[in-house]
């Protein structure tokens, strides 16, 4: 692992980022009716997201392994087969930008290298030391599962996912806002043994498939 996640400074501001994360995004949401079949609105909202290929994400991830901790903003460009990731961590320790065009990924970082590999989970782990599932959250970060791996999920009583166990990973739903007329995750808790990563989204954008 690269030596700024290290520095004594960039611990302490991590505290102080986690706590501001862990306590935003606290607003009170209005109380909806359980759905009478769970399953049938669960199609349903399968349904409402395929109608959707291009999304944007904005909002903050924090990653945590034992003592050592990191935490960024991020915006998440999404495309059928193309995706513009961008970590922007407190300070510029460590800004990331993670791209791929289906076939090849690219990270580039300030002062080093631009690294190349046909794995995007690679090319992070070369340069954070840790894996995150960039494959696998493409499809979490709007309510769905991988369908190229198997899963064991749980719906909540409007039809959505509220948690899921797939590649390894224990993800937690912890929260949906309404976006147009579709309900997305605002709140995600993802683990594994080593790992420990949470996801808060302050703004979607969606657009309809306009073709890759």
């Amino acid at each position: 692992m690269t030596s700024f996640f290290r520095a004594p400074f960039v611990r302490a501001l991590a505290g102080l980022v986690l706590t501001v994360f862990l306590l935003s995004g606290c607003e009170s949401l209005p109380t909806l009716q359980p759905v009478t079949d769970v399953n049938a609105a669960w199609r349903k909202h399968q349904q409402d997201l395929s109608k959707f290929s291009h999304w944007t994400i904005y909002g903050r991830i924090s990653i945590r392994a034992d003592e050592d901790a990191w935490h960024a903003s991020v915006v998440w460009k999404q495309q059928p087969r193309q995706f513009d990731i961008r970590f922007m961590a407190p300070l510029g320790s460590g800004n990331v930008q993670l791209v791929s065009d289906g076939q090849m990924a690219a990270l580039y970082s300030p002062g080093q290298k631009t690294r190349v590999d046909t794995d995007a989970e690679n090319l992070l782990y070369r340069h954070l030391g840790w894996r995150v599932p960039v494959s696998g959250l493409r499809y979490w970060a709007v309510g769905l599962p991988d369908p190229e791996m198997p899963a064991k999920q749980a719906l909540d009583d409007q039809g959505r996912l509220a948690s899921l166990l797939q590649s390894g990973w224990d993800i937690d739903f912890r929260r949906y806002r309404k976006v147009g007329k579709t309900w997305l995750p605002d709140k995600i808790f993802m683990k594994n043994q080593q790992l420990e990563v949470r996801l808060v989204i302050d703004r979607w954008e969606m657009a309809a498939n306009l073709g890759s």
